[in-house]
């Protein structure tokens, strides 16, 4: 990296990203820390918001941006093969395997736990 970008980079406010486990509750935690001067927007999946403001964080100039879950990222079920309460013994549900899915695939909370950067860079 040439000594201009290096400059650049380091003169670039940091983005401090907080999140918190319900949408009132990120824009209390918003208000409370910027004095109520805060910018708010719909997030990247149009369901949570994202409140910014500026402020310091450890000494250097920052921007904050606090965003929410909404409802639970994951769900965790059977297998299809034993969903079926009229043919499974529930006893054989002890031993059975388990998987994770999306607990709801049109909120997009799954891509939010795993990859916040997303939120910092667009939004």
């Amino acid at each position: 990296m040439g000594r201009r970008k290096k400059r650049e980079v380091d003169m670039a406010p940091l983005t401090v990203m907080m999140v918190a486990e319900k949408p009132m509750l990120a824009e209390s935690i918003a208000k409370i820390l910027a004095d109520g001067k805060v910018e708010k927007r719909k997030g990247w999946n149009n369901v949570c918001s994202v409140s910014e403001y500026c402020g310091q964080f450890q000494g250097q100039s920052a921007i904050f941006k606090v965003t929410s879950t909404c409802g639970h990222i994951m769900s965790l079920d059977f297998p299809p093969k034993m969903n079926n309460w009229e043919k499974v013994d529930p006893v054989m549900l002890f031993s059975s395997s388990t998987a994770k899915k999306e607990a709801n695939p049109k909120m997009r909370m799954n891509e939010l736990s795993m990859s916040l950067e997303i939120l910092c860079k667009n939004y």
